[in-house]
């Protein structure tokens, strides 16, 4: 049974004022990410108390555990690269590890799987507060949101899980191909690539159907939120959203993403001034920055869905 969210939760015939909601639900990529910070700074200590701070404290906990004990060497940076609440990332990073026989997959084995406890839990709370919120101002609360994220956990975190292995999976083979030239001279890494240019040129060719799914499952949790439904559903869901609106759902998080990045960069130089002498101050810095922006991801991924589902009712309204 899907959640009411509101009056344009049903579907069929709507009423002009209904329909006038869901055009203005429609939003172009600029206006998208123009909302998306709107919504997020309009309640930002909601959202840092939603999700910020559990992913900053995930994020500096285990810079701070894999550095104390192995020092900062190239192994505990690709470690704690693994923390990560992309599960793609997630599944790429613990691969790569394994792959290079890293001493250290063990330590990134429970980091990524509290990585993806830990984004689940966020990626729920955030998004389920993102969807009360847009459209109706001041609706829904922090202690809802993390309640509804908790008790239902299996069902975010296998949907990530899902979307990772796939995604993740379809990148496994350049990382492979990829560890295999390292350590080779220049003259063995030429003739490595000639021999095996076919088996590059399929790796590529994955990796690109690897982002494809990418963007066609940015709406995936807030499907499965908002409708209610399974892991299998709310995949199939995000895929039939997406349909015909690929290009303006990677415009947006294009933009989404230049804009973020611009953020976090200032964000960074001055939260960095400010620790520079402090022990582990980047570690430190890169914590604060991630409380705060971090959530930015998820109010898109609400916003985007609404607008997605806004094109499909109007879709079908012009069908009919």
């Amino acid at each position: 049974m899907a959640i009411d969210f509101g009056p344009d939760d049903a579907r069929g015939w709507v009423a002009p004022e209904e329909e006038a909601l869901i055009q203005q639900m429609k939003v172009g990529a600029l206006e998208m990410v123009q909302r998306t910070f709107t919504v997020w700074f309009r309640r930002v200590l909601d959202y840092i108390l939603a999700c910020g701070i559990i992913i900053a404290a995930l994020h500096l906990t285990a810079g701070v555990v894999v550095v104390s004990i192995f020092g900062m060497t190239m192994e505990a940076q690709q470690a704690i690269s693994v923390v990560s609440l992309d599960p793609s990332s997630v599944v790429v990073s613990l691969y790569a590890l394994i792959i290079e026989q890293s001493p250290l997959v063990p330590y990134a084995i429970v980091l990524g799987v509290t990585a993806i406890i830990i984004g689940a839990l966020a990626s729920g709370a955030a998004v389920r507060l993102v969807l009360w919120d847009y459209g109706n101002p001041g609706q829904g609360t922090v202690q809802e949101s993390v309640s509804w994220s908790a008790s239902n956990l299996p069902r975010v975190a296998g949907t990530m899980v899902a979307v990772g292995v796939i995604t993740g999976g379809l990148n496994a083979p350049l990382r492979t191909l990829i560890s295999q030239i390292q350590g080779l001279s220049e003259v063995q890494m030429m003739q490595f690539l000639i021999d095996n240019s076919r088996l590059f040129l399929l790796a590529f060719v994955l990796v690109i159907v690897g982002i494809y799914i990418s963007i066609r499952m940015l709406p995936v949790v807030a499907a499965l939120i908002y409708e209610d439904t399974g892991i299998a559903d709310a995949l199939k869901r995000s895929y039939e959203l997406t349909s015909g609106a690929f290009w303006h759902t990677v415009g947006s998080y294009l933009a989404l993403a230049i804009a973020v990045g611009i953020v976090n960069y200032f964000l960074s130089l001055i939260v960095g001034s400010l620790l520079y002498a402090v022990y582990m101050g980047s570690v430190i810095t890169y914590a604060i920055v991630t409380m705060l922006t971090g959530p930015v991801y998820y109010v898109y991924v609400g916003i985007l869905y609404r607008d997605l589902r806004a094109r499909e009712e109007i879709r079908q309204q012009q069908f009919w």
